[in-house]
């Protein structure tokens, strides 16, 4: 499915849950990145899972769902590695130049696990305790 398709099955939530992998949260996040500010592009992924886990039938609670931090987290990873590369460039060049994104525990080396999976981090957004995450740009 290329990139159009695929955005549009999330955005109105027609994307089968089977589909709905890390991969296929690192290409909307990938794709909402290289399109709009960071504020902007932090909202759409913010307000599409939520949006999307309503529609398969996933619930927030303190130990699944959505979570805040990851998202905000991976959405300043993306924007920051997205900045200056082409604008022709398609998800699968961008994921070889960058194969670490396709690493679930790549969040790990800015959080430790206890800080990560605190209700605290799901509910609202946690600075990191390992490590300093990328600064977002405007």
């Amino acid at each position: 499915m290329n990139t159009a398709r695929f955005i549009s099955a999330f955005e109105d939530t027609t994307l089968s849950r089977e589909c709905w992998t890390h991969e296929a949260h690192v290409h909307v996040a990938w794709y909402y990145a290289r399109s709009r500010p960071f504020d902007d592009a932090l909202e759409s992924m913010r307000v599409g899972i939520q949006k999307y886990n309503v529609v398969i039938g996933v619930e927030s609670s303190d130990d699944s769902g959505y979570h805040e931090t990851v998202t905000v987290a991976w959405m300043r990873i993306m924007h920051a590695l997205v900045q200056g590369r082409s604008g022709d460039e398609r998800f699968d060049q961008f994921l070889k130049a960058h194969p670490e994104l396709l690493e679930k525990q790549i969040l790990l080396k800015y959080y430790s696990r206890a800080c990560l999976m605190s209700s605290e981090a799901r509910t609202g957004f946690v600075e990191p305790d390992v490590s300093l995450l990328p600064m977002p740009t405007t």
